[in-house]
């Protein structure tokens, strides 16, 4: 799972250690006997934040035993993008395409949604979380699906937040979210991918930018 020590956007920095979204018979843990059933509602291969973030959560919750994930993509923000193959290894993205969507009556433990504007329409089953930042330590209404106060949008879907730092957890709460139901999930980094050069690699980088030892 990366380097020891390296901070991945994992399961168990997610959900797990996530309070009052799952109780504690859901250990990840295969051998338990209990499946955790998840569906994510979000944005695949796009050249987006919200997006990335999404995709590599996904490949990480779907390597972990007792989960059951399914995904269900949602309409992009502008008629305009397009989704775009190639951001990824080749592998990786066949991986995403195997990502189905969950049948047609199904009850998950938990609906995460992770696109913009945020959603908080109730779901009929389970937890809802919702992926979230505050740009500028603030929420407007307006990055609320329905243009509405994301105060009242959390309280009446009975929904928890999650969001990437506490700048931004400070956002949801001055446009008042309650504290205790925003919670601080950082983003990590895969290390295969995000690593330094090689020497060799990093000589023919400055030499190709007439950069000098």
């Amino acid at each position: 799972m990366g380097a020891p020590g390296s901070q991945r956007f994992v399961f168990e920095s997610t959900i797990l250690r996530t309070p009052d979204v799952v109780d504690e018979r859901y250990a990840g843990d295969s051998e338990s006997g209990s499946m955790m059933r998840i569906v994510v509602e979000g944005w695949r291969f796009l050249p987006q934040s919200y997006a990335l973030v999404n995709q590599f959560q996904c490949l990480e919750l779907a390597g972990r035993n007792g989960i059951e994930l399914f995904h269900r993509d949602v309409p992009f923000l502008f008629a305009h993008w397009r989704q775009r193959r190639g951001m990824l290894d080749a592998s990786v993205e066949e991986r995403l395409d195997k990502l189905r969507e969950p049948p047609p009556v199904y009850e998950p433990d938990v609906t995460l949604r992770i696109s913009f504007p945020m959603n908080f329409s109730p779901v009929e089953s389970g937890r809802l979380v919702v992926f979230g930042t505050s740009e500028f330590r603030v929420v407007p209404h307006n990055c609320v699906l329905g243009c509405r106060p994301v105060a009242e949008a959390m309280e009446e879907a009975s929904a928890i937040v999650v969001t990437p730092s506490n700048w931004s957890k400070a956002g949801f709460v001055a446009s008042g979210a309650r504290e205790g139901r925003v919670f601080v999930v950082p983003h990590g980094a895969d290390v295969e991918i995000f690593k330094p050069a090689s020497d060799d690699r990093r000589r023919a980088i400055r030499a190709g930018a007439g950069i000098g030892d």
